[in-house]
């Protein structure tokens, strides 16, 4: 973890100086950052880029588009950067004083124009409501970066194929967030 981690070793392993490190980022905080951000931009641009077309071709962009738009870049890059499972493993095991400021910096534009546009295909959620489902599809997400197997190696069973995934998970998460809001289901129950 981050804080078992001596920053010295971290530059013996990378062959740098450590005065180096201090110079060009300052702390131990400010590597991290910069080693997540270097991973997880691309993603975000492609995220970025996903929903821009998606809103530039589609005057109210379906659900599971906008999920699609959201998950692919991410399930894509994984295949071809196995650093990325470690180094969500690792931030995201970290208290959450570390990882919210990190996580706001790198993900702040992301949620607020996805939470924004699967508000607007699902009028009939509260935005918090939305913030909440999507909590629950991005630990989805993140299960599948870190290492999916460990259900299917623990039942025995066989994994969907690659190309499947995208298209599972999408259909998985959209009935989640197509689930009938708090307020109906506590009407309803009464």
């Amino acid at each position: 973890g981050f804080e078992g981690t001596s920053l010295r070793a971290v530059t013996r392993k990378a062959g740098v100086n450590l005065a180096a490190v201090h110079y060009h980022l300052g702390s131990k905080e400010a590597l991290l950052h910069a080693v997540f951000e270097r991973h997880v931009t691309p993603i975000n641009q492609a995220r970025l880029e996903n929903l821009d077309r998606l809103e530039a071709t589609e005057a109210e962009p379906e659900l599971e588009s906008i999920l699609e738009a959201f998950l692919a870049p991410a399930l894509d890059v994984r295949a071809r950067d196995p650093e990325l499972r470690d180094l969500m493993a690792a931030v995201f095991s970290e208290p959450i004083e570390r990882q919210a400021p990190l996580i706001r910096s790198v993900f702040g534009e992301i949620a607020q124009r996805f939470l924004a546009a699967i508000g607007r295909a699902l009028p009939e959620l509260e935005p918090a409501e939305v913030n909440e489902r999507m909590q629950f599809a991005v630990g989805a997400m993140l299960h599948l970066i870190s290492g999916r197997a460990n259900i299917a190696v623990a039942s025995g069973s066989e994994l969907p194929p690659e190309a499947m995934l995208l298209e599972r998970l999408v259909q998985f998460l959209a009935a989640g967030f197509r689930a009938p809001p708090r307020a109906t289901r506590a009407r309803g129950s009464r």
